[in-house]
C-alpha cells in the first residue's frame, strides 16, 4: 500500500487448525462472504434468515395473496439480490473445486471496483486435501467454521471498523488466480491498484498449526 493511506488496512490471521479439504475451504469462503454482506448492510438480514423470508413470501404468492406495491417491489428487490448472491457463491464453490484452485478472493464493496470503499481479501491456504481424502487428521466442516469466526468476531479491530456503517452499494467478487506455465493469474495486473484507492481493507489470511 502506499503511504498515503495509513491506518487502513488491516490483517487478520485465522488458524484454521487442521488440515482441511477443497470443499471445506469453499465452505468457509462462502460464509465469511455471508457475513460480510449481512455486516455491511448489504443484505438487511442474516443469510438463513432472508433466505427463509425469500422462501415463505413465495409461498404466498402461490396462494394468491395481494401485497402492496411498495411490498412487492421491496420483495422483488430483495429476491434479485438472493439469487445473484446464491449464483456467486455456487461459482466460487466451482473454483474452489477445481484443479487450480485460487490463490486469494477478494470481496468489494462500492459504487464501482475503481471507487470502491471497502477491500476485503481471504488469502487461501496453500494447500488442500481432495474431497476424495478421508482422514481422521481432517477437521469437520462445524470445527472449521468455529475457528474462523471465533477468530473473526472476537477482533476488536474488525468490530471497530464494522462500527462506521456503510449505506448499501454493489458487491464484486474476484478471484486471483495461481500461474501456471508464466501465464498471467487473474487480477494480477488490476488488484493492486484497487487496493490502493480502497477506503478500507481487511485482509483474512488462514494459516496452520
Amino acid at each position: 500500500m502506499s503511504s498515503s493511506t495509513p491506518n487502513k488496512h488491516l490483517k487478520l490471521e485465522i488458524n484454521i487448525g487442521d488440515q482441511l479439504t477443497t470443499i471445506s475451504c469453499g465452505h468457509v469462503v462462502a460464509e465469511l462472504i455471508k457475513f460480510i454482506a449481512y455486516q455491511r448492510l448489504q443484505i438487511p438480514y442474516t443469510y438463513p434468515w432472508l433466505k427463509q423470508l425469500i422462501t415463505k413470501r413465495k409461498e404466498l404468492d402461490h396462494e394468491n395473496k395481494k401485497e402492496s406495491f411498495q411490498s412487492e417491489k421491496h420483495f422483488r428487490t430483495a429476491e434479485t439480490a438472493l439469487k445473484n448472491l446464491d449464483l456467486i457463491l455456487k461459482s466460487l464453490l466451482l473454483e474452489i473445486n477445481s484443479p487450480s484452485m485460487p490463490d486469494e478472493v477478494c470481496i468489494i464493496l462500492g459504487a464501482t471496483p475503481i471507487t470502491c470503499k471497502e477491500v476485503y481479501r481471504l488469502i487461501l491456504p496453500a494447500t488442500c486435501h481432495r474431497p476424495q481424502c478421508h482422514s481422521s487428521l481432517i477437521a469437520s466442516d462445524q470445527k472449521i467454521h468455529r475457528n474462523v469466526f471465533r477468530a473473526v468476531v472476537t477482533s476488536e479491530k474488525l468490530n471497530e471498523m464494522f462500527l462506521n456503517t456503510l449505506a448499501p452499494t454493489n458487491m464484486f467478487v474476484f478471484l486471483k488466480k495461481r500461474t501456471f506455465n508464466d501465464q498471467d493469474a487473474l487480477l494480477d495486473t488490476m488488484m493492486y491498484p484497487l487496493l490502493i484507492l480502497a477506503m478500507r481493507i481487511v485482509s483474512m489470511k488462514t494459516v496452520k498449526n
